[in-house]
């Protein structure tokens, strides 16, 4: 008789069988017996166990011996004994789970479910187990316990390994801890990644250990793990529990043990920057290794685009400051890396009126914000409307111009109406006083050709327009939310391209002029100003920055140092050096100097990697050159985005930051469990 497939329907079947079960019906024709529980169940159905088949197969055996006649090897009412110490209930999920019954795996059966798959050799059952380990929620089971399921059974469960290492922690902590398996244990006490735990959980998980199982090969582990502690960042209070710990001290007597000075506060130069993942980066230079700053700046702007790359750090704290590209619309942001702390400042810019004309372009080129000034770049297009002369009186009025221009050439130094804090108000400067002033003034009526490049003028009828571009300096104190921003002094014919403060309340600004760049120094206390340094402009960029004692100018093939002198020198206020970066044609190199420390990214050909080295200042200082000195190599970051940035030398800075802050590697688990909770 031919069986039609379509109407064979496996399922029902199956479910037939179960239903026999369930009666107890006389076509089971298999007992299963465990002490005083016994059930009966289809031997064809059991032989997927590969015991009940061994077991089966045998009894068909001696079936066939016995039975003289050799006809039939039919066996009635078989029974098989299991001697295993397990609940009736499991054994009964376990061999249903042949039938096609899923079980219903809990934390509290898994374990003797995975027991019964060994022992009754049902693979696909110990699958079944696995399967449910990666759609548990682990932060409501016991993870060790699962562990050393995984250790016992031959399997491994990857959701519970990245829980604990996102939860190291409290995983110390839990009474079971020192079960953990050795491999593991050693893993998260050395793996990098895993900095985010104190000293402290390590060391008292050391202590739990070493009472727990007082054995010699727990003793030599023991010893093995404590090498591997930074003893300068145990507490005082964990130090003292260690101490007066007798099985502990057995193994590791303390008292012999020198704890230095705890180092928490000490400061570490970090190289900084912000990540798109939405948090900082930071590269701890002498101990070559990358972190990840955390910070409540990302909870509050999550999703502000603009805000995502530093503009500069504010003082030594340290602070790092942002701002959008619309700055004279938007808000400025600093935020404090260790204290966490975050300001807003709205800048209130305040134009001067403009006699007999208008200011119809304004544009905020750059921000600098020192201690408690925030200085501002602006550029300024403005229109200005005379009574152009007859005829009669050209002559006249033109040489009245003239005179006019000649008075305006001095430079047009004004004592800003606001001064930092702690900076005296020494009343109206006098520009007499001014050392090698540039030429500034937007109040100039020339009609010479040489002031057509920053003028245009046209004529209508009585009145001429010209258009004068000038560039400004603008200053403000950020001791409230509104900053008033007040114009310093103005420049006609030079372009201001750069400006920075240091904590002298001395500015140092880069003007460019037709062909030349200039270093112009203004002392806010003193309202003196000096030209420092006059260049022809090359195509390698030039950056200004703050120093030791004043200002560092530089591209990436050299550098000038501008250092307050002691007692005026016959060409100024600052004495100049100057020295040379290395720099070889067949190199790509770039320089960047932040805090005191360089920074160079160098590829030696276009068959080398690119190397990221540092040296501090004073080590180049002294040779005059960076040719001769042990440059020392850190490692790239392995993000490409991050990569990009420290090739470019973009938005990146060097902070002083204290240890406590360098915790959390930058792949660090914990962070990257919190980021997938805040995601879901």
């Amino acid at each position: 008789m031919e069986v039609q497939e379509d109407k064979h329907d496996p399922e029902s079947n199956f479910e037939c069988l179960v239903h026999q079960v369930e009666e107890q019906s006389e076509f089971c024709d298999v007992t299963v017996t465990m002490g005083d529980w016994r059930k009966r169940f289809h031997r064809c159905v059991l032989t997927a166990s590969l015991l009940f088949r061994s077991i089966i197969e045998t009894q068909i055996a001696y079936s066939k011996i016995g039975n003289y006649d050799g006809k039939t090897d039919r066996i009635q009412d078989t029974e098989i004994e299991i001697k295993i110490n397990m609940s009736p209930d499991v054994v009964e999920m376990a061999v249903m789970f042949m039938y096609g019954k899923i079980p219903e795996f809990t934390i509290a059966n898994i374990g003797d479910l995975l027991e019964l798959a060994e022992y009754l050799k049902i693979k696909e059952l110990k699958d079944a187990c696995v399967d449910w380990f990666d759609s548990v929620d682990y932060s409501d089971i016991n993870c060790i316990y699962v562990i050393q399921l995984s250790k016992k059974y031959d399997f491994e469960i990857s959701a519970c390994i990245e829980y604990i290492e996102s939860h190291i922690p409290e995983t110390f902590e839990h009474t079971d801890a020192a079960d953990l398996p050795n491999d593991l244990v050693h893993r998260l006490f050395t793996d990098e990644r895993f900095s985010y735990v104190q000293i402290d959980d390590k060391l008292n998980f050391l202590l739990k250990l070493a009472n727990n199982y007082p054995s010699e090969s727990t003793k030599d582990f023991v010893i093995k793990l404590f090498k591997t502690l930074d003893l300068s960042e145990v507490t005082p209070s964990t130090w003292e529990t260690a101490k007066a710990d007798v099985m502990f001290n057995k193994i590791i007597n303390l008292e012999t043990k020198v704890r230095q000075t705890d180092q928490e506060n000490s400061r570490k130069y970090v190289l900084i920057m912000s990540s798109d993942e939405d948090y900082f980066v930071g590269l701890d230079l002498r101990n070559d290794r990358w972190y990840r700053l955390n910070s409540s700046y990302y909870d509050q702007y999550p999703y502000e685009e603009l805000w995502g790359e530093i503009a500069g750090v504010r003082n030594d704290n340290p602070e790092v400051y942002f701002k959008e590209r619309d700055f004279d619309e938007d808000d400025l942001i600093t935020v404090d890396l260790e204290s966490d702390e975050i300001h807003r400042y709205l800048p209130l810019m305040e134009y001067d009126d403009v006699p007999n004309g208008d200011l119809v372009d304004v544009d905020i080129t750059h921000v600098n914000i020192t201690n408690d000034t925030l200085v501002a770049i602006v550029k300024k297009t403005i229109e200005i409307y005379e009574e152009s002369c007859s005829s009669d009186s050209e002559t006249e009025c033109v040489c009245s111009n003239r005179e006019e221009e000649n008075q305006s050439d001095i430079n047009d130094v004004r004592q800003p109406q606001f001064l930092p804090e702690n900076i005296p108000d020494t009343g109206t400067s006098d520009v007499s006083c001014v050392i090698n002033t540039p030429e500034i003034s937007i109040n100039e009526q020339s009609s010479s050709s040489s002031a057509s490049s920053s003028r245009s003028s046209s004529i209508s009828g009585n009145k001429r327009e010209d258009k004068i571009n000038c560039t400004s300096v603008y200053v403000g104190k950020t001791s409230d939310e509104y900053v008033e921003m007040r114009s310093l002094f103005s420049f006609r014919k030079e372009n201001i391209t750069q400006i920075c403060m240091n904590n002298h309340s001395v500015l140092a600004l880069l003007t460019k002029s037709d062909k030349h760049l200039h270093v112009i120094l203004y002392d806010l206390v003193e309202c003196k100003m000096d030209r420092v340094l006059s260049l022809s402009v090359q195509k390698d960029k030039y950056e200004i920055c703050p120093a030791k004692n004043g200002f560092l100018l530089h591209n990436n093939t050299c550098c000038y140092c501008f250092t307050k002198a002691a007692t005026p020198i016959f060409s100024g206020n600052y004495k100049v050096e100057k020295f040379m970066l290395e720099n070889r044609e067949e190199w790509m190199v770039r320089y960047l100097f932040q805090c005191g420390v360089w920074i160079r990214v160098l590829r030696r050909s276009v068959h080398n990697d690119i190397e990221l080295q540092y040296i501090f200042h004073e080590e180049l200082a002294d040779y005059h050159s960076s040719i001769d000195v042990n440059w020392r190599n850190v490692s790239m970051p392995k993000d490409k985005g991050l990569f990009d940035k420290i090739v470019n030398l973009k938005n990146i800075f060097i902070v002083l930051l204290s240890k406590s802050k360098l915790r959390c590697n930058i792949e660090c688990p914990h962070c990257k469990f919190s980021d997938e909770s805040d995601f879901y």
